[in-house]
């Protein structure tokens, strides 16, 4: 448990961390780029300790569709979290003399949370697809297809929303100041709704296997 804990704890972490910085960068808009690329990275590094889900929505979606215990569950989603708030907090020390605006959905709540329930949806469909069912099991794509939808996805949808698809990184956002934390119930309806289609829908097309 320890061991899967800290790989949910690191690579969340690291994911937070490139996002929050890139978004602070003189090039934000690069960040869907980054984003898909440590995915790739850390997902590979991981992948074999705890399944590399670095999301609570993905924990949720594989939760559902029976490839984690229950009693699992929590303590991925917190390792993430602490992972993500961590990453915030770093980010904000290394960026600490640049001015950055702050995400505001208050304006577009229906809109940023159909956009998040899209990309999560498409997210979690692709992650339960690759790397738990039966029929790719072993394969050696999975998280170059992953870090690929993360990126075609916050490059689509990020100028609705912010392009997060993930409660996590909705934190780390917030923590650094990226985003105003008035967004993350926005963020996280459209994302935990997302989560949970795509394993009904993976459950119906595939069954638990």
């Amino acid at each position: 448990m320890i061991k899967r804990s800290l790989a949910e704890f690191l690579g969340s972490f690291f994911l937070c961390l490139v996002i929050c910085l890139t978004a602070m960068s003189s090039h934000p808009e690069f960040t869907p780029f980054a984003a898909g690329f440590i995915l790739l990275a850390m997902v590979y590094a991981s992948g074999h300790i705890s399944g590399a889900h670095f999301n609570p929505m993905v924990t949720i979606a594989v939760l559902l569709r029976g490839k984690i215990q229950l009693n699992m569950a929590p303590v991925y989603i917190l390792s993430q979290c602490l992972g993500a708030g961590l990453a915030g907090v770093i980010a904000i020390l290394l960026s600490a003399n640049k001015q950055v605006t702050a995400l505001d959905l208050s304006n577009i709540p229906l809109e940023a949370i159909l956009a998040e329930f899209i990309g999560s949806f498409a997210l979690a469909y692709v992650v339960l697809n690759v790397a738990t069912a039966k029929n790719t099991q072993g394969n050696d794509y999975y998280g170059m297809a992953i870090g690929l939808t993360v990126c075609g996805l916050a490059l689509a949808l990020g100028g609705v929303s912010g392009g997060v698809f993930n409660p996590a990184v909705a934190i780390a956002l917030g923590v650094s100041k990226l985003s105003m934390f008035s967004n993350l119930w926005i963020q996280w309806i459209g994302e935990l709704l997302g989560g949970i289609m795509a394993a009904l829908v993976f459950v119906f097309l595939n069954g638990k296997e």
